[in-house]
């Protein structure tokens, strides 16, 4: 058995080989993953699809990701080390990130308008009709390190 294995992360099309394990927390985060509750399995905000190979089930995955999530191969990345070849979907690249239609006040005038948030690790930008208040796109990416 070797000492190395390998991660493809997904949507990035990277693969990485690290040291068997390695806590994924340690190496996901280099790759944008944030870990808002600092890696302790407080919160869903590290959430990772398996897509190939196997990540044991831990308590705070129990407590935190329903039956079906669990299931669907959902896991907590703080939680997980990289003890075999996997294929994981980063689950924060799919979140909706300024997406919302909340309501505000503003005053109506023709045009457009774009809203960016910079982030530790993402950057996202939001198209915004500024006659309606209406988002018309989003998008969100990688900071360049």
């Amino acid at each position: 058995m070797s000492d190395f294995v390998h991660l493809e992360l997904l949507p990035l099309g990277k693969t990485l080989r690290v040291k068997r394990g390695t806590p994924l927390q340690d190496v996901l985060f280099a790759h944008g993953v944030e870990f808002p509750c600092g890696g302790r399995g407080r919160c869903k905000g590290c959430k990772i699809k398996v897509m190939a190979g196997a990540l044991p089930v831990t308590a705070e995955d129990r407590q935190k990701l329903s039956g079906a999530e669990l299931a669907e191969g959902w896991r907590l990345a703080c939680r997980a080390q990289a003890t075999s070849d996997l294929k994981i979907e980063l689950a924060q690249w799919e979140a909706a990130i300024l997406t919302d239609e909340s309501v505000f006040v503003f005053t109506p005038r023709p045009g457009l308008g774009i809203a960016v948030d910079l982030g530790t690790t993402t950057i996202v930008a939001q198209l915004v009709d500024l006659q309606t208040g209406h988002v018309l796109a989003v998008r969100a990416a990688l900071h360049a390190s």
